[in-house]
């Protein structure tokens, strides 16, 4: 429910932003997750392989040749895999960074429409001098 009242509709966009950093947050967080995940798999699911055809090699010139292209292609991977990491950390942050933006644009669209609507229904008296923190206003015992 929307309020006509300054001081609750500022609230609501407070409570609003609120609400679209922390969706914004957990969805980074679930992107991370599927990242790591992803990475992990693949990272893991290969050398399992490789083992498995030195395991079964069926002489020892073949098990240096696969251990050969083994680590060939085990670099060639791993080269892969961090162009990939850099890749999708970069989509990431950008999808993270645009989220957080829209969130940020949205509270300024609504703390200025009520605060224009404030000034037009001279609504507005002189403001209160900011309050102290609760943190700044507590004193030190020594």
């Amino acid at each position: 429910m929307k309020s006509s009242l300054p001081p609750v509709a500022l609230y609501q966009a407070n409570i609003d932003l609120t609400r679209e950093l922390v969706d914004a947050c957990r969805q980074n967080g679930e992107d991370w997750l599927q990242l790591t995940q992803r990475m992990l798999s693949g990272s893991l699911s290969e050398p399992a392989r490789e083992a498995d055809a030195l395991a079964h090699a069926p002489d020892p010139s073949a098990f240096a040749a696969v251990a050969a292209t083994g680590a060939c292609q085990q670099w060639d991977r791993a080269c892969a895999d961090v162009q990939t990491l850099m890749e999708m950390s970069m989509a990431n942050q950008t999808a993270f960074a645009a989220a957080v933006g829209r969130a940020v644009g949205e509270w300024q669209r609504q703390v200025s429409a009520v605060v224009g609507a404030a000034v037009v229904d001279g609504s507005v008296a002189e403001a209160p001098p900011p309050r102290a923190s609760r943190t700044a206003s507590r004193k030190v015992d020594s």
